[in-house]
């Protein structure tokens, strides 16, 4: 069974667990965020968990300016009602502390994981490459 309980590096290209406190600082700033709210008894969860880590591993190229985090909506049920997620799992895009216009995806399948998350990385990449 996969533990997601881990606390890992940004700098790593890692996922970092937040709660209500992490989230916020973690969130907000110059910087995508995509977070990967989930619960524990969750199997689509689970199964997403390793899709969610290779894309941390991938976001080191992007030098800190991407950043993977992951909240565990059963110890932090108010941080999840506020932001909205209800199913698992879900995964967000924020960037200023703001979610992206359709900058959230809910469910699993590995290829519109995928498609979905490289969507959002190619708009961060054209945004920053205009500052």
């Amino acid at each position: 069974m996969i533990s997601f309980d881990h606390i890992f590096n940004f700098l790593d290209g890692e996922i970092v667990v937040l709660d209500e406190i992490s989230f916020a600082q973690v969130t907000e700033g110059d910087h995508m965020t995509v977070v990967f709210f989930h619960i524990e008894w969750c199997v689509p969860c689970r199964a997403m968990f390793s899709i969610v880590e290779n894309v941390a591993k991938m976001s080191s190229v992007f030098n800190g300016d991407i950043r993977i985090g992951s909240v565990n909506c059963g110890d932090f049920p108010k941080l999840c009602e506020s932001e909205n997620v209800s199913a698992f799992p879900s995964l967000v895009h924020y960037r200023d502390g703001n979610e992206l216009p359709e900058g959230r995806m809910t469910g699993v399948l590995s290829a519109r994981v995928t498609l979905f998350l490289v969507k959002n990385l190619e708009f961060f990449c054209r945004k920053s490459d205009k500052n």
